[in-house]
């Protein structure tokens, strides 16, 4: 992936071999964060959920399906900063593509299959927040959201699968949440690594497999 298809909120990787994938180190993943900080405060939820919605929503402008948002994917840095991983499951806007990992993802009636298209990831991001706010994951859509403030019916939304596209959600994320610290569109290019730091990180890696004497079939992955 280029340098002009980076983002803030999406875990950048160093090098690529048929063994070893580098990525960057973060600090915790949402299932450690709730875990170690429950109760989280309604500014932290909307953080978090704004973070994930900028980086599904910037793979979307590059007409890619994640296909894999929940917990363990949602990696937070020390600042809360979310860097999402798990990119196995990607796929084009427009593909077929087989569902798994429900709630996060469910089935139509019309079979395993679906098109993955604009918004395919909200239902997921729904059942991430219903997580954050409650410490368990949902083992189906059917639990009753609405009494839960602020984010309830947001949740019941994505579930619906109501928004259009991330940017539908984002508006309603930003309209619905009353927080001084909270921004859905706080995604900056300053938060970037500059491209020395990335070069002396690709470095590293190539010192790592030298060391070690691994010979491998190498790909850098920011030049893909």
């Amino acid at each position: 992936m280029q340098r002009k298809h980076w983002h803030p909120n999406i875990i950048l990787g160093f090098l690529h071999t048929l063994e070893f994938t580098f990525m960057e180190r973060i600090h915790e993943n949402l299932i450690q964060h709730v875990t170690q900080n429950a109760p989280i405060s309604l500014c932290g939820l909307g953080d978090i959920i704004s973070d994930v919605v900028n980086a599904i929503s910037w793979l979307e402008q590059l007409s890619i399906h994640h296909g894999n948002v929940r917990p363990m994917n949602i990696l937070l840095e020390r600042n809360r900063n979310v860097k999402l991983c798990g990119f196995k499951n990607v796929f084009s806007l427009g593909d077929f593509v087989r569902v798994t990992n429900p709630p996060y993802y469910i089935r139509s009636q019309d079979g395993d299959f679906e098109i993955a298209k604009a918004g395919s990831d909200q239902g997921a991001i729904g059942c991430c927040a219903y997580f954050i706010i409650t410490g368990t994951e949902p083992k189906d859509r059917s639990h009753d959201t609405y009494p839960i403030p602020f984010f309830g019916p947001i949740i019941r939304k994505c579930w619906d699968g109501h928004y259009q596209s991330m940017g539908d959600l984002a508006k309603d994320l930003h309209k619905t949440l009353i927080c001084d610290s909270l921004d859905v569109y706080r995604a900056d290019e300053e938060a970037l690594m500059s491209p020395a730091t990335y070069d002396q990180r690709v470095a590293e890696c190539r010192d790592f497999l030298s060391r070690n004497d691994i010979q491998d079939k190498i790909s850098v992955l920011a030049k893909l």
